[in-house]
């Protein structure tokens, strides 16, 4: 390890991913920068398999969490230790680019910059849900605010807006409203001065942290860098899509009850709708069709790209993202049933 200050430091935290850290090190430590430019600060938070042995075949800066904090606070552990005045950030399934952080850095020329984002794109797209990743990006940075002032028409004209186009950023730099933590850059001032993420969220963590940032500098300029590029090893299986929409779902009530997040619940409102829909299958099962073609309709961005490719495949797509919504709701809902008191106990406490 060199004393000379690099000009980016990487934060990385992992839990029980032995088999998957290996490649995000691998190129970490493979970036185009010169070494001496970059650090690498790993925060293995508590992991019970063999991460610690894994990560000790690696010349990296290792935190070591005793007791399982979270990713929010790993990440502020992480950033704590961070000697650069730049941080990224990626996660343990991530296998950034060769050229991710020069990528990065070169945005951060202009000192107006406050935050940097970079692309996300799958590692494999090898199977039916990589591909619908592929196609449909679940983690898009967002381009267009949706914060506590976002009111309910607003919110409601972009979630309708965004049903005719695939969620994709455009292969050029473009400002963003948030930046998704999987690949992500900051001036670690700014990530100070704002106290860094919610230890208390355990999902949609960084939707607080940006709009917090907003609030202390509504024009904070947030950029999306489409050479800054990180593969995500996502899981394939459609049961850990459902367990993240869950628990994300979840993370929004606990930011609606805290009322740091958004005035309006976060709930998509398509599904709603097909479940009305199936109930008036009681009057008629020939209404099940009415559904079905609800859904590719209420979709029309699905619809577009299986006419363009010639791919009429691609329509039933349009149920795997409701079922994803659908999810999205339910732990919405039942997070707010299950953090009412608590977060209202706090409040009062407060």
């Amino acid at each position: 390890m060199t004393s000379k200050k690099p000009k980016i430091s990487v934060v990385v935290c992992t839990y029980n991913r032995g088999r998957k850290i290996n490649k995000c090190l691998n190129a970490l430590l493979k970036q185009s920068l010169n070494p001496n430019d970059f650090e690498v600060i790993v925060v293995n938070d508590c992991s019970t398999d063999n991460t610690a042995d894994v990560l000790n075949n690696w010349n990296v800066k290792v935190i070591t969490n005793k007791v399982n904090q979270g990713q929010a606070q790993s990440r502020n552990n992480g950033v704590g230790v961070a000697r650069a005045d730049i941080v990224a950030i990626t996660d343990d399934d991530c296998v950034p680019d060769s050229n991710w952080l020069k990528n990065l850095l070169k945005v951060y020329k202009d000192p107006e910059v406050v935050a940097v984002g970079g692309k996300i794109v799958p590692y494999h797209t090898d199977s039916w849900l990589l591909k619908y990743y592929e196609m449909n990006n679940p983690l898009a940075h967002l381009s267009f605010r949706f914060d506590e002032n976002s009111g309910i028409f607003y919110s409601a004209w972009q979630y309708i807006k965004r049903s005719y186009s695939l969620r994709q950023l455009p292969d050029k730099t473009v400002g963003l409203y948030t930046i998704v933590g999987a690949n992500m850059s900051i001036r670690r001032a700014i990530f100070e001065l704002i106290s860094g993420f919610a230890p208390d969220l355990r999902s949609a963590e960084e939707d607080d942290f940006w709009n917090r940032l907003r609030r202390l500098q509504p024009n904070a300029k947030l950029l999306y860098e489409p050479t800054a590029i990180v593969k995500h090893d996502y899981d394939p299986q459609f049961k850990d899509a459902l367990r993240r929409n869950r628990s994300y779902g979840a993370g929004l009530a606990h930011l609606f009850l805290k009322s740091e997040g958004l005035r309006v619940p976060t709930l998509y409102p398509f599904p709603f709708l097909v479940l009305l829909s199936l109930g008036l299958m009681l009057l008629s099962p020939y209404l099940l069709l009415v559904s079905f073609l609800l859904v590719i309709l209420l979709y029309p961005g699905w619809l577009i790209e299986a006419i363009r490719k010639n791919r009429p495949q691609y329509t039933l797509y349009s149920f795997v993202q409701i079922s994803l919504e659908l999810v999205n709701d339910y732990g919405f809902v039942t997070g707010y049933i299950k953090l009412r008191h608590t977060v209202d106990h706090d409040r009062d406490k407060g």
